[in-house]
């Protein structure tokens, strides 16, 4: 991979991460059921965000191996 590519790469998975965090906290703090179209997106959202959560570790460390070599 070129250089340009990694640090895409590494841009997008630190994105993700971050989305997953704001995901999770957000659904943890507020109540999504309060309001029928939050529930909505809430619940359209979350196998996704189940998926990016055992996925990013196992990219990071995949991405992190391939950099130390």
């Amino acid at each position: 991979m070129t250089e340009i590519n990694k640090l895409k790469t590494s841009k997008v998975v630190f994105v993700f991460s971050i989305l997953t965090s704001i995901f999770w906290c957000l659904g943890q703090l507020v109540d999504v059921y309060k309001f029928q179209i939050v529930g909505v997106i809430f619940e359209i959202l979350w196998l996704p965000m189940i998926a990016l959560l055992f996925i990013l570790p196992i990219l990071s460390v995949i991405f992190f191996c391939k950099r130390k070599v």
